[in-house]
């Protein structure tokens, strides 16, 4: 069969394809080629180097200084000769030191470290094997550019802090306490121990469906400020009630609906309506959990974010975690590789059990009613240095209370003196309490066994 017999055999469609191939082939074969830039025959007409030459110009915005070569190399060796590289990385250097000096520069009192600098950190080299580039430290380092602004403007609408356009702005007195927080004589049916007992089935609840302490104590502070609403008129009349009176009976009711807002705004995968049907052991009835829900949005006016103490938690952890730093970098000794592996897993370790501790002792501050009117971010610095005295934190000077503390909370050893005292009260009596939730949660392995240290006795607190 011949060439052309097995041609006229071939489909239309397969001769396109034939045709495209052998078109194909041709370029590749032409591509091949390598340009005679270099050729000892004088013959040859020298305009294929002009050529080679113009394209490879017009394709780069600059011209190219071509290197001598051998006859054996495909393509020749450049380098680039012109001033438009070099302006073009000037301009950018000036560009980025224009960007720093329109940076705010803040001056720091002496001894205070600076958790939020103008530029971004540099990554940190050490041998401890771990990895310093997670998600979690580098939006840290780019959420410490303008850290600085987001602490201001939450200690402003911490007092600012207000439930709705009816009830009393918070006025707090000169011991960072707000009076008009003191419901429990407006609410005839309640006593403190019943709303002891319902914070600690709230953290259990918690617990056993691994809720995040963000929703907890965003749930508590909603119970707290709906009992609490008092409006402008019963003000004005000196009427010694409020304006949600809640019977005995339907208090765990306004615990579940709480806790579900709160769900609802902090939690990926929120709980349903019905898991706090089975929570409650079916006290209370889908219609009932949210028909309360309703009356508690609508009494707040659906002004349902608040600021808890664990809006204020990082950045007091972080001032103590960068002076812990400092003090362990500062008395290592040995190589520089071992110093600074064992210096970073130290400090690693350090800030987890430090963490749990404060968290430890900013859940016992749920259960007591007469930290209901304290600040959140008061409450929060207590604990901290709860914690460090608890754990033998100390900064160079021996102190537990550092300067780069005292600054980023903003209250010294006088302001914290009776609310430290009050919480260090309620962790030694943690163990024989009859409400042991939180005890029992933190003598776990998960959260370091930090509710079996040993409390300090009242002596050594400092004060």
């Amino acid at each position: 069969q011949t060439s052309s017999e097995a041609d006229n055999h071939v489909p239309p469609h397969n001769k396109r394809a034939l045709e495209k191939d052998v078109t194909s082939s041709n370029k590749k074969r032409s591509r091949r080629r390598s340009p005679r830039l270099h050729n000892n025959n004088n013959n040859e007409n020298p305009a294929d180097t002009t050529v080679v030459t113009r394209k490879t110009s017009s394709t780069r915005n600059h011209s190219i200084k071509q290197t001598a070569m051998t006859p054996e190399l495909s393509t020749p060796t450049t380098t680039c000769t012109s001033s438009t590289c070099t302006k073009s990385k000037q301009q950018t250097k000036d560009h980025k030191n224009v960007q720093k000096d329109r940076r705010p520069f803040r001056i720091l009192p002496q001894g205070v470290v600076d958790l939020y600098p103008s530029s971004l950190r540099p990554h940190r080299n050490c041998d401890c094997e771990l990895n310093h580039c997670t998600g979690t430290s580098l939006s840290e380092s780019f959420l410490a550019t303008y850290g600085s602004e987001y602490s201001e403007n939450l200690k402003l609408a911490e007092q600012q802090q207000q439930c709705c356009n009816t009830v009393v702005v918070p006025s707090y007195t000169n011991n960072h306490t707000n009076p008009d927080m003191e419901y429990m004589s407006r609410q005839p049916h309640l006593t403190p121990k019943m709303r002891a007992i319902l914070m600690d089935w709230l953290i259990e609840l918690a617990e056993e469906y691994k809720l995040h302490s963000t929703t907890l104590h965003l749930a508590a502070t909603l119970v707290d400020q709906v009992l609490a609403l008092k409006s402008k008129e019963s003000t004005a009349n000196n009427k010694g009630e409020s304006d949600f009176i809640v019977k005995r009976e339907q208090l765990q009711c306004l615990g579940c609906s709480c806790m579900w807002i709160a769900c609802k705004m902090e939690e990926i995968e929120p709980m349903s309506v019905d898991d706090f049907v089975y929570i409650s052991d079916s006290s209370y009835n889908r219609e009932e959990i949210a028909k309360m829900e309703l009356s508690v949005c609508m009494s707040l006016q659906f002004h349902l974010q608040h600021i808890t103490p664990i809006s204020f938690l990082h950045e007091f952890l972080r001032a103590s975690q960068e002076e812990s730093h400092m003090n362990v970098g500062s008395t290592n000794g040995g190589s520089a590789s071992s110093s600074s592996s064992s210096s970073c897993c130290m400090a690693r370790i350090q800030h987890s059990v430090l963490e749990h501790m404060v968290l430890y002792l900013l859940e016992l501050t749920l259960l007591p009613y007469e930290l209901v009117t304290h600040k959140p971010s008061l409450v929060t610095a207590a604990a901290v240095y709860l914690a460090r005295a608890t754990l033998g934190l100390r900064d160079a000077q021996g102190r537990i209370w550092s300067k780069s503390l005292q600054y980023y909370t903003g209250y010294d050893l006088i302001d914290l003196e009776e609310t430290v005292l009050c919480l260090h009260k309620y962790q030694c009596e943690a163990e024989e309490a009859e409400l042991k939730s939180v005890f029992i949660k933190y003598g776990t392995p998960k959260y370091n066994r930090v509710s079996l240290k040993t409390a300090l006795p009242s002596t050594d607190l400092g004060f």
